[in-house]
């Protein structure tokens, strides 16, 4: 798939993103499946960011920091039509994030440093403006990210 052009307002060039869709039943044993997040989590992850990268600073990993940044992250098509398949969802809205070491920890466990200070993509669903259930703010996660997993 060829990349998507995504504009970020205050900027002066556009940062292109690369979705890869993944489909092959080999590499499903490897993806961790995207899941619903809590608000908590996300504005931690978002936190994280906007004080780091955002600001143009180096990620900070536990103990180091991130020399060798995301390159991308992947979602399975099922993952992703999930979300849109949902009543009144017009659209997905991608957030810039970076794992915090509380969330690692909590998403990945003993594999947690090799995630903190990393960027990630959290989406979350737009509605039409007449759709129930659209004040409830929702947050996934969960991709493939490269590193640590690049296949």
């Amino acid at each position: 798939m060829p990349p998507v052009p995504f504009f970020c307002p205050n900027r002066t060039k556009s940062t292109i993103f690369s979705f890869q869709y993944i489909s092959t039943p080999q590499l499903f044993n490897t993806i961790h499946l995207t899941m619903k997040i809590s608000k908590e989590d996300f504005e931690k992850m978002k936190a994280k960011y906007d004080q780091e990268v955002k600001k143009g600073k180096p990620a900070k990993g536990n103990k180091h920091d991130i020399e060798n940044q995301t390159n991308w992250e992947s979602y399975t098509k099922e993952d992703l039509l999930e979300v849109l398949n949902q009543e009144g969802v017009i659209g997905l809205k991608f957030h810039l994030t970076e794992y915090p070491e509380d969330v690692a920890k909590e998403f990945y466990g003993d594999e947690a440093d090799l995630y903190v200070g990393r960027l990630n993509l959290v989406y979350s669903p737009v509605y039409a403006e007449n759709a129930p259930g659209k004040n409830e703010e929702e947050y996934y996660d969960r991709g493939t990210i490269c590193p640590p997993t690049c296949q």
